[in-house]
């Protein structure tokens, strides 16, 4: 296990990084309709 690891509140900076980890991260996915990161995105408008 990696000590190093911090976990941290996301940051406005972060938002690009994790639109572009979620397309990854469901790119292959063949039940993905591709737009996990749009739920995403509507999730963080929600939070303000």
């Amino acid at each position: 296990m990696n000590k190093n690891i911090v976990i941290r509140p996301e940051t406005p900076g972060d938002i690009e990084a994790i639109t572009n980890l979620t397309i990854a991260a469901f790119a292959t996915l063949e039940v993905s309709n591709h737009t996990e990161q749009f739920v995403i995105e509507a999730l963080l408008k929600l939070e303000c």
